[in-house]
C-alpha cells in the first residue's frame, strides 16, 4: 500500500510539472526515469466486465465519461460503447490500483467501418460478437495525465490484439480508426490543391526533419508495427473532427507477421501504406 501511495504522488506531482515546467525540465526528467524504473515491470492488459452486473461496471461507465478522443454525447451512446459487441481494456500495474494507465476500447463489427457513425452511433445494432470479422481500435488514450509519454500503449495494442484473436476465431481484420489530429494545420499552411483525401495520405505518409512521421497518431501506430491502410474523407462529421482534420480518418492496420518487416521500412524512411493510401499519393 505505501508503494503505490508513493507511485500515485510521483504521477500526479509529474503532471503538475509538466503543467509548469514542461518534459525539458531536469526535475521532469528525473522524475520520468524514476517512473519509467516503476513501471518497467507488472503491466498487465486485460478487457473490462462492464455489463450491468459485472465487476468493472463502474471502471468502465467511469472511462467512458472521461474519453477524450471522442466524448460521449448522452446516456445513449454511453451504453451503447458499453454493449456486448464493444470491448474496453486497460493497462494496469500493481503500484497503480484502480487506476488504469492506458485505455483502449474497441468495436467488434461485420465489415470495416467507413465512417465513426457506424461505430459510435446508439442506432447500430448490437452485433453478435461471434460473428464479427473485424476489430475497431477507435480511441486510446492515457488516463493519467502525469504518466504522458510514458504510459503503456504499445503494451496494451499488442495484448489486446492477442487477447481478441484469441477470443474470437472468425476474426480476420484488426485495424483502428483514428482521428488525424495534425492534418488540418498542415493543410492550411502547405496550401495544398490536392482533394483532401490525398493531402492526408501525403500529409501521413510524410517524415519530418526529425527522422519521425509527423503526426502524432501515425507515429504510434505505424511505430507499433501497423500499415497506413486506408484514408477516410468525412469519417468524422462533427465539429471537433472537421477542427481537427476536415473530417478525414486512417485506418492503421494490423497483421502480426507483417509487423516486424513494417518497423524495418519505417526505420528505413520507407512508411508501409495500404493500396488506397498508394493510389491517393500517387495519383497527386
Amino acid at each position: 500500500m505505501a508503494e503505490a501511495v508513493r507511485t500515485s504522488e510521483l504521477v500526479e506531482r509529474r503532471e503538475r510539472l509538466l503543467a509548469q515546467r514542461g518534459r525539458d525540465d531536469p526535475e521532469t526528467v528525473s522524475l520520468t526515469e524514476r517512473l519509467r524504473a516503476t513501471l518497467a515491470e507488472g503491466t498487465v492488459v486485460r478487457a473490462l466486465e462492464p455489463g450491468p452486473t459485472g465487476a468493472d461496471r463502474d471502471l468502465a461507465v467511469s472511462l467512458a465519461r472521461r474519453e477524450p478522443v471522442h466524448p460521449a454525447g448522452d446516456a445513449a451512446e454511453l451504453r451503447r460503447r458499453l454493449a456486448t459487441d464493444r470491448r474496453v481494456f486497460v493497462a494496469e500495474h500493481p503500484s497503480l490500483p484502480g487506476r488504469p494507465m492506458n485505455v483502449l476500447w474497441v468495436a467488434l463489427c461485420r465489415g470495416v467501418p467507413e465512417t465513426l457513425a457506424e461505430v459510435l452511433s446508439p442506432e447500430v445494432p448490437v452485433l453478435d460478437p461471434e460473428l464479427g470479422d473485424s476489430a475497431v481500435f477507435y480511441s486510446i488514450w492515457n488516463a493519467q495525465g502525469g504518466l504522458a509519454g510514458i504510459g503503456a500503449g504499445t503494451q496494451l495494442v499488442k495484448d489486446a490484439g492477442e487477447q481478441l484473436r484469441s477470443e474470437l476465431g472468425g476474426l480476420e481484420v484488426l485495424t483502428t480508426m483514428s482521428p488525424v489530429p495534425g492534418f488540418r494545420t498542415w493543410h492550411e499552411r502547405h496550401r495544398t490543391r490536392e482533394d483532401l483525401a490525398a493531402s492526408c495520405a501525403t500529409y501521413l505518409r510524410t517524415i519530418g526533419p526529425d527522422g519521425r512521421l509527423l503526426d502524432p497518431v501515425a507515429r504510434f501506430h505505424m511505430g507499433n508495427g501497423a500499415r497506413l491502410w486506408r484514408v477516410l474523407p468525412d469519417a468524422d462529421p462533427s465539429q471537433r473532427g472537421r477542427d481537427r482534420s476536415f473530417g478525414v480518418m486512417a485506418n492503421y492496420r494490423y497483421h502480426p507477421e507483417d509487423i516486424a518487416a513494417n518497423l524495418s521500412a519505417l526505420r528505413a524512411g520507407h512508411p508501409v501504406v495500404g493500396d488506397q493510401v498508394a493510389s491517393l499519393t500517387d495519383s497527386a
